[in-house]
């Protein structure tokens, strides 16, 4: 069963913000098992700076 990481909405448009939520995201990844997939939930996203979105692209490019 893949495992589904819900990204929160930031708090602000701050850099800081959107690390925060990066942060966690990466931190739910290790606690992940590595035979698992990985599904990443945008729902609860309204709108990011396209730095929060490439680095993200970036971490599920790293993964594949």
């Amino acid at each position: 069963m893949p495992l589904t990481i819900t990204l929160s909405q930031p708090l602000n448009d701050s850099i800081g913000s959107q690390l925060s939520v990066l942060v966690d995201v990466l931190k739910k990844i290790k606690e992940h098992s590595k035979d698992k997939s990985i599904i990443f939930d945008f729902s609860k996203i309204k709108f990011v700076c396209p730095v929060f979105i490439s680095s993200v692209s970036s971490l599920i490019a790293y993964l594949k």
